[in-house]
């Protein structure tokens, strides 16, 4: 469950942990959720554990909540 600045919590059938946000200066959101997820899968096809694949996410999502959004031009 993704919680934006709240963390997130990562649950299976038998334990659920608790991700804190990882603590940056926003510039912007754009992007982050998808951050998260990709990053989560990414590490899990790994054969990561879930709490690893939790810190790796939450940790990737923070660094694109330092990017303001980015601007898309026409040309």
């Amino acid at each position: 469950l993704k919680k934006g600045k709240n963390g997130s919590e990562v649950i299976n059938r038998e334990k659920k942990w608790i991700i804190p946000a990882t603590k940056v200066s926003v510039a912007g959101t754009n992007g982050a959720g998808d951050a998260y997820a990709a990053c989560f899968l990414s590490e899990y096809v790994k054969g990561t554990n879930l709490k690893d694949c939790g810190f790796a996410a939450s940790y990737f999502a923070s660094e694109v909540c330092k990017i303001k959004e980015p601007y898309l031009w026409a040309k």
